[in-house]
């Protein structure tokens, strides 16, 4: 190769234009992930910490969620708790602050209200699967409550979904 050519090419490499504003830095581009609509499948998958006193069963089943959108979905448990709605990040994460919420109110053999709250987070990997975890928190009210154990406390359980 002469030397001309060589630093002909040397030259024109040199002067290729970048576009890209933000070089090197820029942050990689963002996969927003909606999950689907449909019905899914909910497994607890590993007992996490229980300060409670009892043991807490891991459950598993079918839930709907109906409604999605890349800020937020909606789920149908399709048992005996309440929808609730949850917030979704660009990135797959999501929070979920009202997953469920009960009261047993324990009158008239004892003066307890026992109140359950329990949070839902995690992140989809895909549309069609995710993994999380669920955060209770347990606390008594009433005269009652010293002899049903310590309050407040609290148990978390980790838990995978997928869309069936």
């Amino acid at each position: 190769m002469s030397r001309t050519l060589l630093v002909s090419l040397l030259f024109a490499s040199a002067c290729v234009v970048n576009n890209d504003p933000g070089g090197d830095d820029a942050p990689p581009p963002v996969l927003e992930l909606t999950p689907r609509i449909g019905t899914w499948y909910y497994a607890e998958t590993t007992p996490v910490s229980n300060n409670c006193g009892y043991h807490v069963d891991g459950s598993a089943g079918d839930f709907v969620i109906d409604q999605a959108t890349s800020t937020s979905f909606h789920v149908d448990p399709t048992d005996s708790t309440a929808p609730f709605t949850c917030t979704l990040s660009s990135n797959g994460a999501y929070e979920c602050p009202d997953r469920a919420s009960d009261t047993s109110d324990l009158h008239p053999s004892l003066d307890a209200v026992i109140t359950v709250h329990a949070i839902a987070s995690g992140t989809f990997s895909t549309d069609t699967r995710a993994t999380g975890r669920q955060t209770a928190t347990v606390d008594c009210t009433g005269s009652s409550c010293r002899q049903l154990g310590a309050w407040p406390c609290t148990f978390k359980v980790d838990y995978q979904i997928a869309a069936r």
